[in-house]
């Protein structure tokens, strides 16, 4: 059995704990639905900024309307602001990297097969014992 549910929006897979997903179907299915979606979206918005931005929508907090023009900057109240508190004292971003950089075996590695394929999950099942196995199944 594939997924008993479905998403709102695009019919994505959604699984209950009883259902026997056929993963190379269900997930490669989803996949293709998210990228055409994806590629869609991409054009819809590569097609709207093709002819130029117009305006853009926003709060006091900024100036501008977006365009060429009249580009999106930070107003005069936010930039004025003095309740923002002291971070002088903390950690840096370079800092936390180098120092973790330096405590990391850097030499570990995982085996080039770990995991099951696509195909032997889809194999998997459930025997007389309770035992999950991958293969056939010798009913």
């Amino acid at each position: 059995m594939t997924a008993t549910n479905k998403t709102t929006n695009y019919e994505l897979s959604q699984f209950v704990g009883s259902d026997r997903p056929a993963w190379l179907g269900d997930y490669n299915s989803d996949m293709l639905k998210i990228d055409k979606q994806l590629k869609r979206n991409a054009d819809d918005i590569a097609s709207a900024t093709a002819g130029g931005l117009t305006s853009v929508a926003h709060t006091a907090d900024l100036t501008g309307n977006g365009t060429s023009g009249s580009p999106l900057g930070v107003a005069s109240t936010i930039a004025k602001k003095t309740d923002i508190p002291d971070v002088s004292g903390f950690a840096t971003t370079s800092a936390l990297t180098s120092g973790l950089a330096s405590k990391v075996d850097k030499t570990a590695s995982q085996p080039g097969t770990l995991g099951l394929t696509a195909t032997e999950l889809d194999s998997m099942y459930k025997d007389e014992n309770g035992i999950v196995r991958v293969g056939t199944s010798r009913d």
